[in-house]
C-alpha cells in the first residue's frame, strides 16, 4: 500500500470525525494512507486527543500475594486509548474494595 507522506490542516475535522465514531489510530492510519507515527504527531500538533472508552476487565483476585487491576490510559504520544495492567501487593482492605465495586464474591 502507498502511504501518503503528510497531513495537512485540511485531515483536522476528518481526524475528529473518525475518532467520534470509535475508529483506533491504527485505523485512521489505514483510512487515510499515512503512517500511525506519522498520524500520531499530527495529532499531537492539533491537540486532539482519544479518550479511553474502553470497558477495562475486572481485577484478578485469584492470586494470594497479588491483585491485579486493569485501568483505562491515554497514550500520551499517540493519543491512542490503552488498557494498562497493575499488579499490586494483596491488601485485605483493597480486596474488599475492589470486591465491593465490582461486585466480586470471594
Amino acid at each position: 500500500m502507498m502511504m501518503k507522506p503528510l497531513l495537512n490542516d485540511n485531515h483536522v475535522t476528518r481526524v475528529r470525525e473518525l475518532i467520534d465514531r470509535g475508529f483506533r489510530l491504527r485505523e485512521i492510519a489505514e483510512r487515510l494512507q499515512v503512517l500511525p507515527s506519522n498520524l500520531a504527531a499530527f495529532m499531537q500538533r492539533h491537540d486532539i486527543h482519544v479518550i479511553a472508552t474502553g470497558k477495562v476487565p475486572p481485577p484478578d483476585l485469584s492470586r494470594e500475594d497479588r491483585t491485579v487491576v486493569f485501568t483505562n490510559r491515554t497514550d500520551p504520544v499517540s493519543g491512542a486509548a490503552r488498557i494498562k495492567r497493575a499488579s499490586l501487593p494483596a491488601i485485605t482492605m483493597h480486596r474488599q474494595s475492589l470486591c465491593e465495586t465490582w461486585g466480586i464474591t470471594q
